[in-house]
């Protein structure tokens, strides 16, 4: 960037803030971190700038004080914080010594109300990982970063974020005095009514985030519109909204009595969900399910190590279900003979069929033995397996299944080969 280049981007924060002012808003967050431009002009590992913007920390700081001095200058008395990496992740790169000097000589010359301390850098590496930090990661694995700019700085405000999956994991923080502000995104996607629950005397009745970051980072990702894997209400909130809207017997409306009778086959995820919607929707619901406990696929998932948070998703759903009249039969194997006129299962109005897919082999001609991903978590337990040997982990879809398997063969001991026409995992 060249001098003017730096002048319109001042400039564009300054108009960006008087915006926010004349709309009414409480206040303006400016982003120092995440390898966007502030922090890019910040770091050692991106700014090798050889002028006024670079070498020094005075000079790569020049850049945020001239955006800092504009918002104040353009939108006065707006109050003011920052959000910042407090490290890096990356070698050369920003640490939280280096983050805790910056803050405390930018909180000397501008009136900052908060410091919102998150991590990382948009680098391909494990940096980029930590940012929105999945399930693999141990719960609130980063919140020393707020602990540490609340050590540092006692009277500036300190927000909390990243895995802080629920509202008692919040308060952990906050009663350690590590924090005086916890910020739950996720978890709102999940459950966009967590507080209200919460404040009703009803946590239980929260559907967790399982932090998979399916349907909200890897959307977004891809440039979709986000979903939420635990919530299918995200992204199709005015159709449910509507289909909530219409008299349903049972919700205190004048609808109609009805004695239709829905057979939902399948337990796993989808099965529940939607038995769930069902009943909510004054209907007579029956589950059936060919195992022995409801879960389905994702139940195996969940014993993959790194994985188990999926499991939360089972939890919640049958919780859920043991609060409603749905009957619920297990070792039920439906077949579709039996729905006939006169048949064992004849008289259901309507039958909604949830029992996944069926997962195909690609058989190798006179090659090693070919397990499909289920049978390979299963054998994981199996001291005589041959998944103990060099194992070769064909990913046709780029997604979590063959990472994790890939992952935990290897900690059982297997020389693992990935195989993949995608890009990344």
């Amino acid at each position: 960037m060249g001098r003017k280049d730096i002048s319109v981007v001042v400039h564009a924060f300054g108009a960006a803030a008087r915006r926010m002012q004349q709309a009414g808003y409480d206040g303006v967050e400016i982003h120092l971190g995440h390898g966007h431009l502030m922090e890019q002009f910040l770091s050692p590992f991106t700014n090798t700038r050889t002028d006024a913007y670079g070498g020094s920390l005075e000079g790569r700081l020049r850049f945020t004080r001239e955006v800092l001095a504009e918002v104040l200058a353009r939108a006065p008395g707006l109050p003011m914080g920052i959000r910042i990496s407090a490290d890096e992740f990356l070698p050369g790169g920003l640490t939280p010594t280096d983050m805790v000097e910056i803050v405390g000589l930018l909180r000397r010359d501008f009136p900052l109300l908060y410091v919102h301390a998150s991590h990382a850098a948009y680098h391909g590496s494990y940096s980029l990982g930590t940012q929105m930090a999945d399930m693999s990661f141990a719960h609130a694995q980063f919140r020393h970063h707020a602990a540490l700019f609340k050590r540092e700085f006692p009277d500036l405000p300190v927000l909390a974020v990243c895995r802080l999956d629920s509202l008692p994991e919040a308060a952990e923080v906050l009663a350690a005095g590590e924090a005086d502000l916890v910020g739950l995104a996720r978890p709102h996607i999940a459950d966009p009514h967590l507080v209200r629950r919460a404040e009703e005397g009803r946590p239980h009745d929260v559907r967790s985030c399982v932090a998979c970051n399916q349907g909200c980072v890897g959307r977004l990702e891809a440039n979709l519109p986000i979903a939420c894997v635990v919530n299918p209400e995200v992204g199709a909130e005015r159709e449910w909204a509507r289909a909530r809207a219409v008299p349903h017997p049972g919700d205190g409306s004048d609808a109609p009595a009805t004695t239709r009778r829905v057979l939902v086959v399948g337990g796993g995820p989808a099965g529940m969900e939607a038995a769930l919607g069902a009943y909510r929707a004054g209907y007579e619901v029956t589950l059936a399910e060919a195992g022995r406990a409801l879960g389905g696929t994702i139940s195996v998932a969940a014993t993959v190590p790194g994985r188990e948070r999926l499991g939360l998703m089972v939890t919640d759903l049958a919780r859920e279900l043991a609060g409603c009249a749905v009957a619920v039969r297990l070792g039920d194997r439906v077949t579709a003979a039996e729905l006939l006129p006169g048949g064992r299962l004849d008289g259901f109005d309507d039958v909604i069929v949830a029992t996944g897919a069926r997962r195909a082999k690609r058989r190798l001609p006179g090659g090693p033995p070919v397990f499909d991903a289920l049978e390979a978590v299963a054998a994981l337990g199996d001291d005589g397996s041959p998944l103990r040997g060099t194992v070769l982990v064909r990913d046709e879809q780029g997604t979590w299944a063959a990472a994790s398997l890939a992952e935990a063969l290897a900690r059982a001991g297997a020389r693992v080969h990935i195989l993949s026409p995608t890009a990344s995992f």
